[in-house]
């Protein structure tokens, strides 16, 4: 049985995904749930989206099984998990209908605190354990509020930041299967917890299914009801483990491309008083298509750059300071070239 969940049924994943994608783009496209270009747009016909709420669902049942044989045995992920379904299935309505984004916003807060409600003996442990060692010394209950009030803020912009992110071919679904293998490592090396090895086991499979349809030229997206989805699950996943006190360093360096893209994006309209909640395409990777560069050479960027992250990720633990500046300087060096204006034939139109 050990054998068959640890490595044949990953391989059932993939191809199973792959094989439903496959039909749930002739479902999507018979009811014409369509990604409609329009001006910010890096696609030029309707495309269907919508996809992510069955990955979503493909996740769940996966690690319900992995639990029911014990290879996760974390009430904190199961948790998580049901959350993730009802987010996917909310912002699935909203690929389909356009909700107002007061309405989903609202939504979104209320899973968040809902979230870190969920992890409160987590956080009460966390704060109870490093409350002593705090610098400036404030009220024991107060210090909770800040915890979880800075807790729910960063995971509601992480849930949004992959939202923001996910627009060119593959992007996303990269974004997760080197995150993934970056989680599968650091598991086997017990720098996170264990109980993660099978989450990021269950993340790659399902995503190379579905990048076998989404990579440049994509037949479908994700929608909402993925790149909100994984944003909130990957966030829980740093959450979980930085109030464990485990190595959520790694992590972090794992995602940082979409951390500081979005970030420093997000600044400079701040800066020039631009409406932050509006739509745009002001991304450092949505400029470089604009530049005339083809999906496929921008995300093979990313992607290179992703997978030396995953290996200073695993190596933060023994390096940490050679980690962290190998990480920023590449992050730099990405974002310089997607800056550059250099023109190119666009080989996606």
């Amino acid at each position: 049985m050990d054998l068959f969940f640890n490595i044949f049924f990953p391989i059932i994943l993939v191809f199973f995904t792959a094989f439903s994608i496959k039909y749930l783009i002739v479902i999507l496209t018979h009811y014409k749930v369509y990604d409609i270009p329009n001006k910010r747009s890096n696609h030029y016909y309707p495309i269907p989206k919508g996809a992510g709420l069955l990955l979503t669902l493909y996740i769940c049942i996966a690690i319900g099984l992995y639990v029911m044989q014990e290879k996760i045995s974390s009430p904190q992920i199961e948790k998580i998990s049901i959350l993730m379904l009802a987010l996917s299935f909310f912002s699935f309505l909203d690929d389909m209908y356009s909700i107002p984004f007061l309405k989903k916003l609202f939504f979104q807060i209320f899973v968040v605190l809902l979230g870190t409600y969920l992890l409160n003996q987590e956080i009460n442990l966390y704060c109870s354990s490093t409350y002593g060692s705090l610098i400036l010394h404030i009220n024991y209950d107060l210090y909770k509020i800040i915890v979880k009030i800075t807790i729910s803020f960063l995971w509601l912009w992480f849930l949004n930041l992959f939202n923001f992110m996910d627009g060119i071919d593959g992007i996303t679904a990269s974004q997760i299967i080197t995150f993934s293998i970056g989680v599968i490592c650091l598991a086997m090396l017990k720098q996170i917890d264990e109980n993660f090895l099978y989450v990021g086991v269950t993340l790659f499979a399902i995503f190379l299914g579905f990048l076998c349809y989404n990579k440049s030229p994509a037949r479908i997206f994700l929608g909402d009801s993925g790149s909100i989805t994984m944003g909130f699950f990957i966030a829980s996943i740093i959450i979980i483990t930085f109030l464990e006190h485990k190595n959520f360093t790694s992590l972090i360096i794992l995602v940082s491309y979409y951390i500081t893209d979005t970030t420093i994006t997000l600044l400079k309209r701040i800066y020039k008083k631009q409406n932050i909640f509006s739509a745009h395409s002001n991304h450092f990777y949505q400029r470089k298509i604009r530049n005339g560069f083809s999906h496929e050479s921008v995300l093979s960027k990313i992607v290179l750059i992703n997978s030396l992250l995953i290996i200073l990720s695993i190596n933060y633990f023994n390096y940490p300071f050679f980690s962290i500046i190998l990480s920023i300087l590449m992050i730099i060096y990405l974002l310089k070239w997607l800056g550059k204006t250099e023109k190119k034939i666009n080989a996606n139109k």
